[in-house]
């Protein structure tokens, strides 16, 4: 049997109701249901916002390629306090849509565009995007990592009153925490469709850093996506203590005359976390744990003061030691630091 003369051999069969015999001895296989033809109804939002957040909206005109609509296709923003429209009696297939919503001066305010298919009565949901510019964005929600205070832990938990949110590398956009962590979340600026990186960080009230995530977002035409992120530690921890010593032997702070000292670590592009004056700390009180230091490799200065002179540590080969984002340290893990009398 010939192309031609199969397919009209199937469309007989589809005219008749007849069942097809699978032959591999898997049974009968009835044919699939004629496509139905149905109602469109058009449901629209603006950013994210409402008709009624919108009043510069007077109406909004509907372009289906191929299709008469009844008014030319404009229609009020809302339509019996609802925003949206019902088209009736499509054909089965598939459509493109434009949207158009427009000002009090027929100007173009917000647009939309996309497809549907019609196999009985669907909805089509849009939101459009301002005109002229990009045409997606997203709502952002996020999470920490587990701590002492919970596994799931909120922003005050986690120590988070700021989150700042990067796209594709421009200006970072900054939240408050908790935005991120009710719904709909915190909306992003606009975006053209399609995928971007994303990088997002959890910042302390004073603009501390803590957290960090590094990775993609997919946003798409006339519908706002939610994306959801799990952030994860900038920092780790380390811990010193110190050994006072005249050369020879250890001396004691009592016996060294040293009441206070001062620790300091300076990071790979030579900047010291503890500015010029340092983490001033009593001799006695080592060892040191510092919980918060961003992940990198430091090296260690520290200065010992007191009515027996001034300790130091080696300064033209500095200690040097890694922190790792996530690795809190205990006491017991303290580096060892000595501390030479400064002549």
């Amino acid at each position: 049997m010939n192309a031609r003369a199969l397919i009209a051999f199937l469309a007989i069969l589809g005219m008749t109701g007849c069942i097809i015999v699978d032959r591999g001895g898997g049974g009968t296989v009835p044919p699939p249901p004629p496509p139905k033809p149905g109602d469109v109804t058009f449901t629209w939002s603006f950013a994210g916002k409402s008709c009624n957040e919108v009043s510069q909206v007077r109406s909004v005109f509907i372009d289906i390629p191929g299709e008469q609509l009844q008014n030319n296709g404009v229609y009020p923003c809302l339509a019996n306090n609802y925003p949206g429209i019902v088209l009736h009696d499509f054909n089965p297939g598939t459509y493109s849509f434009t949207l158009e919503a427009l000002g009090y001066g027929s100007e173009r305010l917000f647009v939309g565009s996309g497809s549907f298919t019609v196999n009985g009565d669907i909805r089509v949901t849009v939101d459009l995007t301002p005109a002229g510019g990009a045409n997606s964005y997203a709502y952002l929600t996020w999470r920490f990592p587990p701590n002492s205070q919970s596994s799931n832990p909120n922003c005050d938990q986690a120590g988070v009153a700021f989150v700042d949110v990067s796209i594709d590398g421009s200006q970072p956009q900054r939240f408050q925490c908790a935005t991120g962590q009710s719904q709909p979340g915190a909306q992003t600026a606009f975006l053209n469709a399609g995928s971007h990186s994303i990088t997002l960080w959890g910042l302390g009230s004073g603009g501390y850093l803590y957290y960090r995530f590094d990775g993609t977002l997919q946003t798409f035409a006339g519908a706002p996506v939610s994306a959801e992120y799990g952030l994860g530690w900038a920092v780790g921890g380390t811990a010193v203590k110190w050994q006072l010593t005249n050369g020879s032997y250890g001396l004691t702070c009592a016996q060294a005359g040293i009441q206070t000292m001062s620790v300091n670590f300076m990071d790979a592009q030579g900047n010291m976390v503890y500015g010029t004056a340092g983490d001033t700390q009593a001799c006695d009180a080592a060892p040191i744990v510092y919980n918060y230091l961003q992940a990198g490799t430091y090296k260690v200065f520290i200065k010992g003061t007191g009515t027996g002179g001034t300790y130091l540590s080696n300064a033209q080969n500095p200690p040097v030691l890694t922190v790792q984002a996530g690795v809190f340290v205990t006491a017991q893990q303290a580096v060892n630091v000595q501390l030479f009398k400064a002549p």
